[in-house]
Parts: C-alpha cells; sequence; structure tokens
C-alpha cells in the first residue's frame, strides 16, 4: 500500500521548470541591484550660453 501517490512526470518537470525560472529571477534581481554599478565618473561640463539676435539678412553689395 502506498500513502504518497506517485507525481506524474509532467509535474516534476513543472516543478524543476518552476524552480530553475524563480533562481534566474533572484539572480537577475541580484545583478541588478549589486552587480550592475558602474564606477567610472565622467566629469560634466558647465552648459555653454549661446545668444542668438534676430537681424534681418542684408546680402552684401557687390
Amino acid at each position: 500500500m502506498r500513502s504518497v501517490p506517485r507525481e506524474d512526470k509532467n509535474v516534476r518537470k513543472a516543478k524543476r521548470i518552476a524552480k530553475v525560472l524563480v533562481l534566474l529571477a533572484l539572480g537577475f534581481i541580484f545583478w541588478l541591484i549589486r552587480g550592475h554599478k558602474d564606477e567610472t565618473v565622467v566629469p560634466v561640463q558647465p552648459m555653454q550660453l549661446i545668444e542668438l539676435s534676430f537681424e534681418q539678412f542684408v546680402p552684401p553689395q557687390p
């Protein structure tokens, strides 16, 4: 007499796939939090001010 019925092959396979997916998701989250830091510092230059004036174009005399 068996007290616990055997699991179907498909159920075991689905559980195995679910475990792998959970581990991959946890690894990805860990990578996002800890492993994806960029330590390079890029210097920031101050913005340059460009002055514009609205003048009418006058063609040069020949």
